[in-house]
């Protein structure tokens, strides 16, 4: 057996066609050595039959050109318990794994890429978003501070930020004037209530006033922890709460204001205190920040809390001189906690930095209209150049955007794009093992040899099979990401549907999963031949008119008709969840701002009454016989499933006619307008 070694594919290229010329009759095995990276060849006496297949070496490099700095303030939401947390970019996990160069079947790893989970959710325009990975990497890219009325970020020169029609836009790129999608969420948890307002307002003075800590000195290690102010009177007023809030300690003030220009209130024990004020108000980079306690208290609590702060903050004399509510804050996440209280206290925030200090934003408050548009760019600042040593950070999402930055700023994540694979054979295993392998060559050739400039470079991620995509960022699909077993189902994924969204009631989401999973899960798809009266569209059509029928006959449980929205403290219209509260409070029943209000549509008298009218008490619907609204109900469920088959059907158009006409039928048989062809168009 003759054996040859080479150290590249186009030189094994050339190699296997001399020895299949030399030795024709001859099998030839080709070996790949994943250690040392050669191919050895070898010809073999075994008679030739086929060509053997090539093992290749993929390299593709992990490049995230979506970047912003690691002391990025980001609202989170734990999806369990939907506490509200704010943290830093870079606080958000503490684990962290090496992010390997993509190669198939190597290990080989780069430390300066790596990736981080996290179970939290991350605020968006489209409401809350998963994190599906924290990933962070280092860079020599020049950082831009963009500012707006109402935002403020620092994002690496290539970061997608996203004009308010959704195009995508880098900073660079950007001019003051320039609009930007802005979010910000108006719905608040309010679960937590071991906080008093005496206490709330200790926590407020301190975060404005206070300091704590440990440092060792000659004698020792000596802890430290004070309330400071020039105002005697305040600081007394402090020394009372102090003795309610915390009876076992003795509070102390003492007179340093020719030293240090403020008198010291401080307290006998003040290692508890350190273990108590220490975590609550500072994060890793020792910057302050708003107690998650705080965040998630009620309103009187956060009043308390900002009354405290206000006595404590340098900027009250302003208001006495020039009428205006504002306040001066050193850090990114203490502004962003204030941004966030300011807003559930029903104010309009806006914002601004100062260049000779750039850790000092200003933030100023009002219930008044604003003056300015609160989505404009106002300031783009290059910041000092990032050392190659330090990280910068991304969010994979769900959704493909998150909220970023102090505000209410929006950001697109690192994005991605499909490939469609069509064989001219049907062996459907090859086919899939196949795909697997050419995806992974596809993204070397795209990055290489289409689009050879940065920063666009491509890296497998995963196979959809079978893939309905019925516009951007929707789809329904089975999703393989396994290279050692192309057939390990991971999920069905279903993004940006009626699945995944809160306004739509269980009835609505039950019926889109069975129609998805009647198609989804057809054995034909997959290679196997069936022996189905009715194919999988036509078996999905018959589930959809069964649930029609259901509604018109009021066989739909209750339960299953339910949506909630929470109540918020001020709102521009007045939705059904807020004339349902007024309803609520006229029979005496306790309804407070933070409370979700779960409603159903109901029958009415009058057909002249508007949708947000017919909300109505689940409860009391039942007790007392209320019928629900058909055709509200109809509306909810056909819209998007008529939207689902309008792509699903776009060849058979006779079928989908008839589908719409059978669920106009419906519609007009319990008193409902037809449907036009917009009105279950699928949102882009």
């Amino acid at each position: 057996m003759n054996k040859f070694r080479v150290d590249n594919i186009n030189d094994l290229e050339l190699l296997y066609s001399v020895l299949r010329e030399t030795y024709p009759k001859n099998e030839i095995e080709i070996v790949f050595n994943w250690n040392t990276k050669v191919y050895n060849v070898n010809v073999t006496d075994r008679a030739y039959q086929q060509d053997p297949e090539v093992p290749v070496d993929i390299n593709i490099e992990v490049v995230y050109g979506d970047s912003v700095t690691g002391d990025t303030p980001v609202i989170l939401r734990d999806p369990k318990t939907h506490q509200i947390y704010i943290k830093t970019i870079d606080d958000i996990t503490t684990e962290w794994q090496e992010y390997p160069e993509f190669k198939m079947f190597d290990q080989t790893i780069r430390l300066e890429k790596q990736y981080g989970l996290t179970h939290y959710e991350v605020w968006c325009d489209k409401g809350w978003n998963p994190i599906k990975k924290v990933i962070r990497h280092k860079t020599n890219k020049k950082i831009y501070r963009v500012l707006t009325h109402t935002g403020v970020v620092d994002v690496t020169e290539d970061h997608s930020l996203i004009r308010s029609n959704y195009e995508k836009v880098k900073p660079k790129d950007l001019k003051v004037g320039d609009d930007l999608l802005h979010s910000f969420p108006n719905e608040f948890n309010s679960n937590i209530n071991i906080i008093s307002n005496d206490r709330a307002y200790i926590y407020g003075f301190f975060y404005g006033d206070g300091s704590c800590g440990k440092y060792e000195c000659k004698s020792g290690l000596k802890y430290s922890w004070a309330l400071n102010n020039s105002d005697l009177e305040v600081l007394n007023y402090l020394k009372v709460l102090l003795q309610k809030e915390y009876p076992d300690y003795k509070p102390i003030i003492y007179d340093t204001i020719e030293s240090s220009g403020v008198y010291k209130l401080s307290i006998n024990n003040q290692k508890d205190f350190i273990e108590e004020y220490r975590p609550k108000f500072y994060d890793s980079n020792k910057y302050k920040k708003i107690p998650v306690e705080i965040l998630n208290s009620s309103i009187d609590v956060i009043q308390s809390f900002f009354n405290g702060y206000w006595a404590a903050d340098g900027c009250r004399k302003d208001k006495e001189i020039i009428g205006c509510t504002r306040f001066d804050n050193k850090g990114k996440i203490g502004s962003a906690g204030l941004y966030y209280l300011m807003k559930r206290l029903g104010y309009k925030v806006s914002l601004n930095t100062r260049d000779d200090k750039p850790d000092i934003l200003r933030l100023t408050v009002t219930k008044k209209e604003q003056r300015k548009i609160c989505n404009k760019i106002k300031k783009i600042i290059e910041c000092p150049d990032v050392t190659t040593e330090q990280f910068v950070y991304d969010l994979e999402t769900e959704k493909g955007i998150f909220g970023c930055g102090v505000g209410e700023i929006q950001a697109f994540n690192t994005d991605s794009c499909f490939l469609k694979f069509k064989y001219n054979r049907k062996n459907f295993e090859k086919n899939r093992k196949d795909t697997f392998k050419l995806a992974t060559l596809c993204g070397d050739k795209l990055t290489n040899d289409i689009f050879k400039r940065k920063p666009i470079e491509l890296e497998f991620e995963k196979v959809f099979h079978p893939f309905i995509l019925l516009t951007k960022k929707r789809y329904i699909a089975n999703k393989y990401e396994n290279p050692k077993d192309p057939f390990e189902l991971k999920c069905v994924d279903a993004k940006g549907i009626a699945l995944t969204r809160r306004d739509y009631c269980p009835m609505v989401k039950k019926c889109y999963k069975e129609i998805i999973d009647t198609i989804i899960n057809d054995e034909s798809i997959n290679g196997k031949v069936c022996k189905e009266e009715r194919d999988c569209i036509g078996l999905s059509i018959d589930l959809y008119k069964q649930y029609l029928c259901d509604i018109l006959e009021y066989k739909i449980d209750v339960n299953d008709l339910i949506v909630s929205a929470m109540l918020a403290a001020s709102y521009k219209t007045r939705p059904v969840h807020v004339q349902l509260a007024d309803k609520l409070k006229r029979r005496k029943e306790e309804v407070q701002i933070g409370d979700r209000i779960p409603y159903i549509f109901i029958e009415s008298d009058d057909p002249k009454s508007a949708k947000s009218e017919l909300g109505e008490d689940p409860q009391y619907a039942i007790k007392n016989n209320l019928k629900y609204n058909r055709k509200c109900y109809i509306e909810q469920l056909a819209k998007p499933i008529l939207g689902f088959y309008k792509i699903v059907l776009k060849d058979k158009e006779s079928l989908l006619d008839e589908i719409i006409e059978y669920t106009n039928n419906c519609l007009v048989n319990c008193g409902g307008k037809r449907l036009k062809p917009s009105d279950f168009k699928i949102e882009e």
